[in-house]
Parts: structure tokens; C-alpha cells; sequence
């Protein structure tokens, strides 16, 4: 009778755990799963093949300032690219924002959206977002 009641016990330990996970108990101290998770970064990446030097200007005289005000940090503008397998872009950019939705408006707010056009019309570009990793 014993060992029915011990095992009767020891197989209830995981679905008690179960159930208070779903209420925020956990079996470590001050520990919840309720707790907001934290926005992970984003990453923008745009490659860029520059077509007219002179279109270009004014988009390089404010981009930076843009993605700055918004909260973002340059990680890469330019520089050498070595291409490990396939055709390397002519120029990389990559900034890193808080989270996607601080990218997204970036993209979007009214001083970048002012700018875009002079890069568009400078060259053959493509960009995007990828979500990262937690810090």
C-alpha cells in the first residue's frame, strides 16, 4: 500500500507543476511565466548597387539621422564585402533596432519615408527585416 500511495504521489508532481505553470507558480522562487517577454532586435538589412551618384545625395545626407532619432544603431555602412559563396552586393547596410516594430517605424515615419525615394531612383536596391536573438 506504500508504494501505491508514494507513486500515486510521485506522478501527481509533474501535473501539480503543470497547473501552476499556467497560474504563474513555479517551483523556483520569485520565478512566473506570466512575466511580459521582452521585444527581441531586429535587424535591417539593405543591399544597394549605386546607379547615380549625384540621386543619392540627399538621401545620404539624412538617412542616418532617421534611423538614428528611432532608436537605431549602425552595425555595418558600406565597407569591404567578401562574398563566401555566390555574388557578393555591391554595398551592404545593416542597423539594428530595438525590436521589429521600431524598425517598421522607422521605415515608415514621415522623415525616412521623405528620403526613400532618392535611393530608389539611385540605384537597384533590396531590404528587409529580420528578427534576432535576444541580447
Amino acid at each position: 500500500m506504500y508504494w501505491k500511495s508514494k507513486l500515486r504521489w510521485l506522478m501527481s508532481v509533474p501535473i501539480m507543476r503543470a497547473i501552476g505553470a499556467g497560474h504563474g507558480i513555479s517551483s523556483q522562487a520569485g520565478a512566473t511565466t506570466d512575466a511580459m517577454p521582452l521585444p527581441l532586435p531586429a535587424y535591417y538589412f539593405a543591399e544597394f548597387d549605386l546607379q547615380d551618384a549625384e540621386a543619392i545625395k540627399p538621401y545620404v545626407e539624412g538617412a542616418a539621422q532617421t534611423a538614428l532619432a528611432y532608436g537605431g544603431v549602425y552595425l555595418a555602412r558600406g565597407g569591404q564585402t567578401l562574398a563566401l559563396e555566390g555574388v557578393p552586393p555591391k554595398r551592404i547596410v545593416l542597423i539594428k533596432f530595438k525590436s521589429m516594430a521600431a524598425a517598421q517605424d522607422w521605415y515608415h515615419s514621415p522623415e525616412y519615408t521623405a528620403l526613400r525615394p532618392y535611393r530608389q531612383r539611385s540605384g537597384i536596391t533590396r531590404n528587409f527585416v529580420v528578427e534576432g536573438f535576444p541580447d
